[in-house]
């Protein structure tokens, strides 16, 4: 059809939209970095780490054993990807 973008400028659209949506999640994520949120823990990773979703809806795991359903306050020690890292802290 007429007055349609080449495949080509589409994709470099793409892959500029992907890396705005990248860095804007990297800064989000950054935020946390040092902060304490509390975690809703689902699972057991293969790695051994206990995860789960904060408030945010961002995913952590804490090296610490956690039973499936618990809910815990952890300090976010590495925002660099998902899931972060967190170290569990009483509160």
């Amino acid at each position: 059809m007429k007055g349609h973008l080449s495949r080509q400028i589409k994709e470099e659209r793409v892959k500029r939209a992907e890396q705005t949506a990248k860095a804007l999640a990297k800064a989000y994520r950054g935020l946390f970095l040092d902060q304490v949120v509390e975690v809703l823990i689902e699972k057991t990773n293969r790695d051994g780490y206990a995860e789960g979703f904060s408030r945010e809806y961002l995913r952590v795991q804490v090296k610490e054993k956690q039973e499936p359903n618990s809910l815990l306050h952890a300090k976010i020690v590495a925002a660099a990807r998902e899931p972060l890292t967190g170290v569990i802290v009483l509160r």
